[in-house]
């Protein structure tokens, strides 16, 4: 006791910012209704799909049955025990807390160099307002969110690893992987990062064979678990729509989308779609400020990240029939927490051109 009472006092900080997004978490279970969470509609019919069939639902079912079906086999089974959705807001909710355990992890290992950073980081973790909506909703979101925590805290020993030979440290990335690939298919871009990373390592060695020879078991081996535990999946995907990773587009809003179809990629959007801002969002950080008249990409990226642009009552409020409403105090709220956000996205992109710069270096 003694021992823990003095990593205790060593970690005052750490432990704040870590009560502060497990509280937070909490109250997302204790008190947010989770049935009106995000594609709550097309979430939990899934899950009764699976309960009632016996197998996975047809692709096109509805803007869910897309996605991998991992989180889905986790949640019905608890369903068909007559747990409800208040159950699986709570699951969502230690998932989060378990995901702030990994990023201090993370944090300890790959930043030893600043203390201050590290508990920077970690209260942005445990605050940040789509993050914490999310680990009260029934989705698959949090699941994978968990997964690719992981992830990011074993990747750099994968790397490190490989340049000796290593092949413990690709293996136990490949199975994190493999099961965020099989919750939410986001997750390929940590596949690509791997990839690239250790590319751009061989490419740049004295030597391309010799580095591309050390490295050669890690990653075969590495590529051939992951391939392993998902196959199947993207198997299935070819089979039922003759595309690897399609998406809801492909499946339910294939209507939807089909008017768009017609027009040229590059031509869909115009170049301020990708550059512009729409400075309203300071004063009315809710939809549809951003996406009318002029729809701005960053706009509605930083608003729904730090505010509950969509309303879907992260601050309380309610509805009436499909007219969502949010109090006074929470507009205010909202549009102070999207001016610090613009603050802190910006700040984090310019750190991560110069921490590019740096590393290419």
């Amino acid at each position: 006791m003694g021992g823990v009472k003095r990593w205790g006092r060593a970690h005052v900080p750490e432990l704040v910012a870590l009560a502060v997004g497990v509280l937070l978490r909490l109250s997302m279970a204790l008190t947010y209704d989770a049935r009106i969470g995000y594609d709550f509609v097309a979430h939990w019919p899934m899950i009764q799909y699976l309960i009632q069939r016996h197998a996975l639902p047809p692709f096109d079912l509805n803007t869910a049955s897309a996605h991998p079906p991992l989180y889905y086999l986790i949640a019905a089974p608890l369903v068909a025990m007559g747990l409800g959705a208040g159950a699986l807001g709570w699951l969502a909710a230690l998932w989060g807390i378990a995901r702030l355990g990994v990023v201090w992890a993370a944090l300890e290992r790959w930043l030893p160099e600043s203390r201050l950073a590290r508990v920077v980081a970690l209260a942005l973790a445990g605050v940040l307002p789509a993050a914490v909506h999310i680990d009260g909703m029934i989705t698959n979101e949090a699941l994978g969110l968990l997964f690719a925590a992981i992830g990011l805290l074993l990747i750099p020993s994968a790397i490190a690893g490989a340049r000796t030979g290593r092949i413990a440290p690709m293996i136990r990335l490949a199975v994190v992987l493999g099961l965020a690939l099989l919750t939410k298919l986001t997750a390929l871009i940590l596949v690509a990062s791997v990839a690239g990373a250790v590319g751009l390592e061989i490419i740049r060695a004295p030597s391309f064979l010799r580095a591309l020879r050390i490295r050669l078991a890690p990653l075969l081996l590495g590529t051939f678990l992951l391939a392993a535990m998902t196959s199947w999946y993207f198997a299935r995907n070819v089979e039922l729509t003759g595309q690897i990773a399609p998406t809801a587009f492909e499946g339910s809003q294939k209507v939807n989308q089909a008017p768009f179809e017609q027009i040229p990629y590059f031509k869909r959007r115009p170049a301020a779609f990708y550059v512009g801002w729409d400075p309203r969002i300071f004063i009315h950080a809710l939809s549809p400020t951003g996406l009318k008249p002029e729809p701005r990409f960053w706009t509605v990226l930083i608003a729904s990240t730090f505010n509950d642009y969509y309303v879907y009552s992260y601050s309380g409020g309610g509805s009436y029939g499909r007219q969502r409403w949010v109090s006074a105090a929470g507009v205010t709220l909202g549009c102070l927490s999207v001016v610090g956000g613009t603050v802190i996205a910006l700040v984090t992109m310019l750190t991560w051109f110069g921490a590019a710069r740096a590393l290419w270096r």
